[in-house]
């Protein structure tokens, strides 16, 4: 026979648990904690990381993008042009001088001097220049001599010519002659023949003054002087066979860094006001290089790539025109916003922007605890094929 179960006193059933038996399981609370809090940490932290540089390479594509649409307008009308540079005049200010490059890099001084948290040894501005107009790149020629900025400026196609837009003029007989720009105070008047003012197929494009800024006053005269002493003389201003184009407006912008590590637009259209437009932000570096076509007899392929440095000493030396600049390569150096003690990025000893291309070294107090990215690209000139003098 089995034995009875006896039951369990009812002081053994209402005991919990020890002491001992708390610590225990406060120990292993403790300890699980810490390992889940130092793996969300982690996880946290990669996840800052890959969503900080998803954003900045995508503030980098849109940056590189609008240079790029830029770029790829730049020259229209003016780089067939064979004069060294453009000569304006702009009320209240004077005489002013820009270049006819399309492109034009420079060192940004300005940046490089001003970065606090991180300085990368070097950043360039890249400065583009074109015409507004969908005519730019078809030129009219002079039949009258215009000697000075208020003389009569007669052509042969008035059509397209309006009332405020620029005029760009040059002479391709005398490419050391400066070009010259006025602005339509009226659009084109048809009027006589080289000779006449009457029965003719001629056009006068009006540029008086007022209320047009780009106009000299009367008695004013800003167009190049002439050389009576040269081998075959240098008549002053633009001749009969000179070219007229058809600028619209000239639009003239720059890019470059701001802010330790914006990426701006300065709008130099206006000579009396630069706007500054912020494009975007985390970008730290920008650098360039001139696409250049070597060949005797131009056709719009890049034979050579130029630095700025490069690019400066042939245009010192007369070694390069406008229309040989055929295109530009960019590169822009995005930064990570998420600081990582943990990480040093390769360009604390320098790293090349491309295969051959300049080395960049970003370093200051915490500059190398961040992460970069590379966002490159070539852009042809879409007008270059107007450009061969």
């Amino acid at each position: 026979m089995y034995a009875k179960p006896q039951p369990v006193p009812a002081f053994v059933r209402q005991c919990g648990m020890s002491l001992v038996e708390l610590l225990v399981g406060i120990a292993i609370a403790m300890i699980a904690s810490v390992f889940m809090l130092q793996l969300f940490s982690v996880n946290e932290g990669q996840q800052r990381v890959a969503s900080g540089g998803a954003d900045a390479i995508t503030n980098g594509q849109i940056a590189l993008f609008q240079i790029e649409r830029d770029l790829r307008m730049a020259g229209l009308s003016v780089g067939a042009m064979s004069c060294p540079d453009i000569l304006i005049f702009y009320q209240g200010l004077g005489t002013q001088s820009v270049s006819t490059f399309p492109v034009r890099l420079s060192a940004d001084t300005n940046f490089l001097s001003s970065a606090s948290d991180y300085v990368p040894d070097d950043s360039d501005q890249v400065e583009v220049l074109y015409s507004a107009s969908p005519l730019g790149a078809i030129p009219s020629v002079l039949q009258t001599a215009m000697p000075t900025s208020s003389s009569v400026l007669r052509v042969d196609d008035g059509h397209g010519f309006f009332q405020g837009e620029l005029v760009l003029l040059g002479d391709p007989a005398y490419p050391s002659k400066p070009c010259a720009i006025v602005q339509m105070s009226k659009d084109g008047q048809r009027t006589g023949t080289a000779n006449t003012t009457t029965s003719g197929t001629m056009w006068n494009l009006l540029h008086s003054s007022g209320s047009f800024p780009y106009n000299t006053p009367n008695g004013t005269d800003f167009f190049p002087a002439g050389d009576p002493t040269a081998s075959p003389p240098i008549p002053a201003g633009y001749g009969v066979g000179a070219l007229a184009f058809r600028l619209g407006d000239m639009v003239r912008q720059r890019y470059r860094i701001s802010n330790n590590d914006e990426l701006v637009m300065d709008d130099l259209s206006d000579p009396s006001a630069v706007t500054t437009i912020t494009l975007a932000k985390g970008v730290v570096a920008l650098k360039g290089l001139y696409a250049i076509d070597t060949s005797v007899i131009p056709d719009g392929v890049a034979d050579e790539f130029w630095s700025r440095d490069e690019m400066e000493a042939k245009i010192a030396g007369n070694a390069v025109k406008p229309h040989q600049v055929v295109g530009a390569r960019i590169a822009l150096v995005v930064r990570n916003s998420q600081y990582d003690r943990e990480y040093t990025s390769p360009f604390a000893s320098g790293k090349e922007l491309w295969d051959g291309g300049p080395v960049l070294t970003i370093g200051g107090t915490y500059g190398p605890n961040y992460r970069y990215a590379v966002l490159q690209t070539a852009v042809p000139f879409r007008n270059v094929i107007w450009n061969t003098p």
